[in-house]
């Protein structure tokens, strides 16, 4: 159960997007700050971070004071707001109102006008991502009940929300058709697919895992989803659009399980298996086979993940990775044609170059890791990275798209240091680097770009370092501050901050002390802002900071030995190997392997 003021706070960032005050990244932004700090107003922060102005502010709450008289309070002015969009209609303001509503900005074009549905119970956010059920025994039943019953934060609510409000019209047919021919329709099932991935995954899912404990919501989510769907499953056992959306469904689960449940997520990625191999035997007129080929690549090539970074089995996933290739190639064949497969190729060659890396294996590597970039720059243009791109042409290019680039030209990097192949590497190091520079400008992909971006002129100011290039050192380091500043509200960013700053301190402590003890200190700084508190500490995050906090030692070991501090070196040093111990226990823990003696 939220508390008014969060409601409140809901309500405004709400009708703010909505209007087009604010972009979707930009909330993101405001709301993992209100997170930290739940009774600052959400306006405020808006305004301190320069996302609106005070004008705006104004506009934005005479929107909110006008729901609130028209809809009779918070509650019923929510429901109406997530259904219908925010703008006022029907009977005319109050004259106070009227020259406020005048300088309001055109509503998205995303907001959906339908019937009033007032409340039917007391205020509870968690019932606004879907008001009304989709039918009686509809298989989003189980959907809206885990919505009721789930403790979500405002914030993780207002995000579905927003993606919700876009399938609002779908959901209505939806559930017209559901009511007409009480049974589970196409209609209803693309519907309910589509929302249930914005919900629970969508291109935005970094973004959704910075809100705290949001997975473990997303993951009880999904099972209520599944679970109910599974009944129709069993009560229409021919209908195979139903069994892949659950297969969707279960993939989705599966790697979002990968590190906190590992047991769990192996039983789901078992269950997805099964319905894949039912479906192959089923005769093409029956079945959707290019969405099943593709939803098995997907749910193999999430299942390899999960085997080499949880499991630690890089056997059993060369062995997926295989089997994708294999759908691929399958999946091509059924088309007639290998046209849009760029994405597919892009992850499985970078999957397996990945693979290889971890058998020491780097020549083969870096074939694979060459073909997953291969197939990107085929599919955007051999000069890509070299052109000066139209806003036009920038705004063309799909998030995912430019994402998987990234991750390639990324994973040929990582093979080419290993290889030690210097002059390769500085070159794949720029080019990754405008790459980074490319997505900047696309407003989805700004958060990875500064993720990269940063992480790459990292590695560009290492090489200057090494070559004694002081001026391209600073350069470097200049654009990385600027990048962290932009997304410094981002957790993300700040590890790789902090990692950035940890590099230059190991870096310059044989050669400028004073530096690196100013590296150290940074580094410590947004070490301290990734500390989890114990509440929301579960045992794969403890895991994670654990691995921070070894970097960060390894650094500041490095700098206390250059300072002849050898009573805090030595007792670092023990700390530090308690601290290797105690992840190595964690680590093998959660991998389910037994701890080395």
């Amino acid at each position: 159960m939220t508390s008014p003021s969060s409601d409140r706070n809901f309500l405004f960032a709400l009708v703010a997007y909505q209007n087009g005050y604010i972009t979707i990244e930009q909330f993101f932004a405001a709301a993992q700050l209100w997170n930290k700090d739940p009774k600052k107003d959400i306006g405020d922060i808006l305004v301190e971070r320069k996302f609106i102005d005070d004008v705006e502010r104004f506009n934005i709450q005479g929107i909110v004071e006008d729901r609130l008289r028209r809809q009779g309070g918070i509650d019923n002015s929510l429901s109406y707001v997530v259904e219908n969009g925010s703008v006022p209609q029907g009977e005319d303001l109050p004259e106070a109102w009227q020259e406020k509503f005048s300088q309001i900005t055109k509503v998205s074009d995303d907001s959906v006008k339908s019937p009033v549905s007032k409340a039917t119970s007391g205020p509870s956010i968690h019932r606004y991502l879907f008001r009304r059920p989709i039918g009686e025994g509809g298989h989003a039943r189980g959907v809206i009940a885990s919505l009721l019953l789930l403790g979500l934060t405002a914030a993780a609510l207002l995000w579905a929300t927003t993606f919700s409000l876009k399938k609002s019209n779908d959901l209505n047919i939806a559930n017209t058709n559901l009511l007409a021919q009480q049974k589970v329709t196409k209609a209803s099932r693309d519907a309910l697919s589509k929302v249930l991935e914005d919900v629970v995954g969508s291109i935005f899912d970094d973004q959704m895992s910075q809100i705290p404990d949001i997975d473990k919501s997303r993951i009880k989510m999904l099972k209520a989803a599944i679970d109910e769907m599974q009944k129709f499953v069993d009560k229409y056992p021919d209908d195979w659009d139903l069994k892949l959306d659950v297969v969707r469904l279960l993939t989705r689960l599966g790697h979002l399980q990968s590190d906190t449940d590992p047991l769990g997520a192996s039983e789901t990625f078992h269950r997805s298996s099964e319905f894949i191999a039912q479906a192959r035997d089923v005769p093409n007129e029956k079945i959707r086979r290019s969405n099943w080929l593709g939803s098995a690549i997907d749910s193999e090539y999430y299942r390899g993940a999960f085997l080499l970074e949880t499991k630690k089995d890089d056997q059993a996933a060369m062995q997926a990775n295989q089997v994708c290739f294999e759908l691929a190639e399958e999946l091509a064949k059924f088309k007639g044609s290998t046209e849009g497969n760029h994405g597919v190729m892009c992850r499985l060659h970078s999957q397996k170059a990945l693979i290889l890396q971890h058998q020491d294996r780097f020549d083969e590597a870096l074939v694979h890791a060459d073909l997953g970039v291969e197939a990107m720059s085929g599919f955007f243009g051999g000069r890509f990275l070299q052109e000066e791109l139209s806003k036009e042409r920038v705004k063309e290019i799909d998030y995912a798209d430019i994402l998987l680039y990234m991750i390639a030209l990324d994973q040929r990097c990582t093979v080419l240091k290993n290889l030690n192949r210097r002059s390769e590497y500085s070159k794949s190091l720029r080019d990754l680097l405008r790459c980074c520079q490319i997505a900047e400008q696309i407003p989805t992909a700004q958060r990875d770009a500064r993720v990269y971006g940063t992480k790459t002129l990292g590695e560009l100011y290492r090489i200057a370092i090494s070559d004694h290039d002081a001026s391209a050192a600073q350069r470097y380091y200049e654009q990385a501050l600027e990048g962290i500043e932009k997304g410094i509200d981002d957790s993300t960013v700040v590890q790789v901050a902090m990692m950035f700053e940890t590099d230059r301190a190991t870096l310059l402590a044989p050669m400028d002390i004073d530096k690196a003890i100013e590296a150290i200190s940074k580094a410590q700084e947004y070490l301290d802002e990734l500390t989890p508190s114990e509440s929301q500490t579960d045992e794969s995050q403890k895991l994670w900071y654990m691995s921070v906090k070894i970097y960060f030692n390894d650094a500041k070991l490095a700098v206390l030995l250059a300072q002849g501090k050898q009573q805090e070196h030595e007792q670092l040093r023990q700390e530090q190997s308690e601290l290797e111990h105690q992840f190595e226990l964690l680590e093998n823990k959660l991998s389910g392997k037994e701890t080395k003696q």
